[in-house]
């Protein structure tokens, strides 16, 4: 009897936080990044503390400033927005994971952000976004208020469209920038992508003797309408974890031919596959009524798709899909 006690309490007091504890509110910080252009990451993470939501720009963000971490060690998720995007893009999906007890790490993506897009034109966001993702996740590992309850060995990364391309960077993936004119070649009608792009000047022909930043602790990938298509097989080989894709069957901007269904063909395990009805951007949070307007065709779904049900579905099938990798 003494012995089953005293294993029980080992295991209560455990330093790995469980995923079936009480759950848990969401806090948010924000830590700086130095480097060549400085920019700002976003961290939701675990706090026992009541949440006071609050406005960011045109959003409400429902999570608690600057509370003090939960105690225990919680596996961390690196978050991607997408091309011209922020972090609060992806806001509720950021406060989910928290409350189910992961710290996500969220770059602004300077130069390819709301707001914020002077490099894109040069094509060198698609350069800069891992390294700046990679940066940003240094910089939260080395922040004092969060980096005694970051563990670092139960990682995973999720990205949305750009997003996607720069987790599958980070995870090992090796991009050929010359797919992206001969894509534009075969597909003149993608204006998002190919407006601008002649075979001479494309997203990353600027790139010359550019080596991709890695993140080898990554274990699981989250792929939510991801831009693959700059990525053939042969760069895609070298992945071996667990993928979850999400797409949407309308998307016209990164159309399954061309991204998802690479992924299926070139990554082992084979990633699970989650369609839903609408467009590419009915992966952004849904919005507030204030920036219905101005936001237009980023707020905007077609007759009879409920994004808000969508979006409960992709946190649980997200959280579920974390917490069966990173335990």
């Amino acid at each position: 009897m003494l012995a089953r006690l005293l294993v029980f309490l080992c295991l209560a007091f455990s330093s790995h936080a469980p995923f079936a504890a009480t759950p848990f509110s969401a806090g948010i910080l924000r830590v700086p990044v130095a480097a060549e252009m400085p920019f700002d990451a976003f961290v939701w993470y675990p706090t026992r503390e009541a949440e006071s939501p609050f406005e960011a720009g045109p959003y409400t963000v429902v999570a608690r400033r600057d509370a003090a971490p939960a105690e225990g060690r919680f596996p961390v998720v690196l978050l991607s927005h997408g091309s011209g995007g922020s972090p609060f893009a992806h806001r509720d999906l950021a406060s989910h994971l928290a409350r189910a007890g992961f710290i996500v790490v969220a770059p602004l993506h300077i130069g390819d952000a709301a707001g914020r897009t002077e490099r894109r034109d040069a094509g060198l966001a698609p350069t800069d976004r891992p390294g700046q993702a990679l940066q940003a996740l240094q910089a939260v590992l080395k922040d004092p208020r969060v980096a005694d309850r970051a563990d670092p060995a139960r990682m995973g990364a999720i990205g949305y469209s750009a997003g996607g391309y720069t987790a599958l960077v980070l995870a090992g993936a090796t991009p050929d920038f010359a797919r992206w004119p001969a894509y534009c070649r075969q597909s003149p009608g993608n204006a998002v992508l190919c407006s601008h792009v002649t075979d001479a000047r494309y997203p990353g022909s600027q790139a010359g003797q550019w080596q991709p930043p890695r993140e080898p602790r990554l274990k699981a990938l989250v792929l939510i309408a991801p831009l693959a298509m700059p990525f053939g097989p042969e760069g895609l080989a070298i992945l071996r974890m667990p993928v979850q894709l999400h797409e949407a069957t309308g998307d016209a901007i990164v159309p399954s031919a061309s991204n998802g269904d690479t992924l299926m063909r070139a990554i082992i395990p084979v990633p699970q596959r989650r369609r839903v009805a609408g467009g590419h951007h009915v992966f952004i949070d849904p919005c507030p009524p204030a920036a219905m307007a101005r936001l237009g065709e980023l707020c905007t779904d077609a007759p009879g798709i409920d994004r808000a049900a969508i979006h409960a579905a992709l946190c649980e099938q997200v959280t579920s899909f974390l917490r069966s990798q990173l335990e």
